[in-house]
């Protein structure tokens, strides 16, 4: 079963197809002339920005319950790709 970000990329590759004139190029190369990223770089961008934040101070949340929280999250994506 393909993921929500699957889905959505998919959308994304589609819609710039539509794009008079860069229809034809690969979808890495019509994001690129469209100053875009893909949906996955754009997901691993923010979650480095959350980091970087919680690293810097930028929460006020108990370090324990933020990386029980990641860890629970990460076990999900492991099981999931399992």
């Amino acid at each position: 079963m393909e993921s929500s970000l699957q889905l959505l990329e998919g959308v994304q590759r589609r819609a710039t197809k539509l794009i008079n004139g860069i229809d034809n190029l690969q979808y890495e190369e019509r994001l690129r002339r469209l100053g875009l990223m893909s949906l996955e770089a754009r997901s691993v961008r923010g979650d480095l920005v959350e980091v970087f934040k919680f690293i810097n101070g930028g929460y006020t949340i108990d370090a324990d319950i933020f990386l029980n929280i990641t860890l629970h999250y990460i076990t999900l994506e492991l099981s999931r790709v399992a």
